[in-house]
């Protein structure tokens, strides 16, 4: 090849290279605008929640819509008029959902679905008749993990729960299960709640907020005559009603503990990687930052002694638990915010 080939080439593969891509700087933005969103506009238990057995927080459907205010997106459905006949009245909706800028270029799109043979729409129970026995505490724990030992802790088949009299969540007992004979009155609830899941899935995927929150599986706006024994609260009642009043995160993070027996071991290493990821540091470097903040400037746990592998632990356990925030500078950098946690 001479040389005016070999300047012929370079110039194709040129035209080749993507043309319209963010810059990293852009992308760092567009991270530290959700992130900031999140603190300063968004409000736990309306915007978004903690379900018991998630790991990140759960984005609804306002807080959604909050995200394309800001990003000043329009969403747009189709699908509604075409409705999956899956015989003896039962219906599907499949619906997609794409998001535009507001001078119309396209940004993606996202599908959702929900089905009338779906449990909570399909069966109607009996009546149920409370033992005025309090859920056990394990049970929301396990629910998900582990729904046949949960299910054990509240009696076996044929016991669930329900709201008492008093607010709190009791066992009871459930009536018979029978197929809903008024299937059709569930059709616009399940066209609803469908466009509510390809619209909150869209915005989580398209604004890149995944890193902040899952999946919308907020059950609110759902049927309220179907069968939600089996849904969880939101703040367990029982709790709320006897707990104490929180401490306040403190101002500043906690001095690094004194090097104690030693280095840290490698029960301590694998829970750091381990809480590290549920709280959303996902690469080493964004872990390496944070134990720099937190560990008198080593970035590695192979460094750290007994000491200060515990305040790193109990550190990443207060972001976990709401007690401090884990936000992202504007050139990327994580750290963590001792202040500004919420509720």
């Amino acid at each position: 090849m001479n040389g005016e080939d070999r300047d012929r080439g370079t110039a194709l593969a040129r035209q080749d290279e993507p043309t319209d891509l963010l810059s990293i700087q852009d992308v760092r933005r567009q991270l530290y605008a959700v992130q900031q969103l999140k603190q300063e506009i968004m409000v736990k238990d309306e915007d978004y929640g903690i379900i018991p057995g998630c790991k990140k927080p759960s984005l609804w459907q306002p807080g959604a819509e909050k995200l394309c205010l800001a990003f000043k997106l329009v969403a747009k459905f189709s699908g509604e008029r075409e409705p999956i006949d899956l015989g003896n009245g039962h219906r599907e909706y499949v619906i997609k959902c794409e998001l535009f800028t507001l001078d119309g270029r396209s940004l993606g799109d996202g599908f959702g679905s929900c089905s009338t043979m779906e449990g909570k729409y399909r069966y109607r129970g009996g009546i149920k008749e409370s033992t005025g026995k309090p859920v056990p505490k394990e049970y929301w724990n396990l629910r998900d993990q582990n729904p046949a030992e949960a299910q054990k802790l509240i009696g076996g088949p044929g016991f669930g729960t329900m709201k008492g009299d008093t607010g709190g969540w009791e066992v009871c007992e459930l009536g018979a299960k029978m197929e809903n004979p008024d299937i059709a009155d569930c059709w616009n609830t399940i066209l609803q709640l469908a466009r509510k899941r390809a619209f909150v899935g869209t915005v989580k995927t398209r604004t890149a907020a995944s890193n902040f929150f899952t999946m919308d599986i907020d059950n609110r706006d759902e049927d309220p005559q179907a069968e939600t024994h089996e849904v969880p609260p939101m703040q367990m009642p029982q709790e709320k009603a006897t707990a104490k009043p929180a401490a306040a995160a403190p101002s500043s993070p906690p001095a690094a503990a004194a090097p104690k027996g030693g280095t840290a071991n490698d029960k301590q290493k694998n829970y750091i990687k381990k809480l590290a990821k549920d709280v959303g540091l996902e690469t080493d470097d964004q872990r390496h930052a944070v134990t720099a903040q937190l560990c008198n400037g080593k970035t590695s746990t192979n460094d750290l002694s007994i000491g200060e592998a515990s305040t790193l632990i109990d550190t990443l356990l207060a972001v976990k638990n709401g007690k401090a925030e884990l936000i992202f500078k504007p050139d990327g950098t994580p750290a963590i915010d001792f202040g500004g946690a919420k509720g």
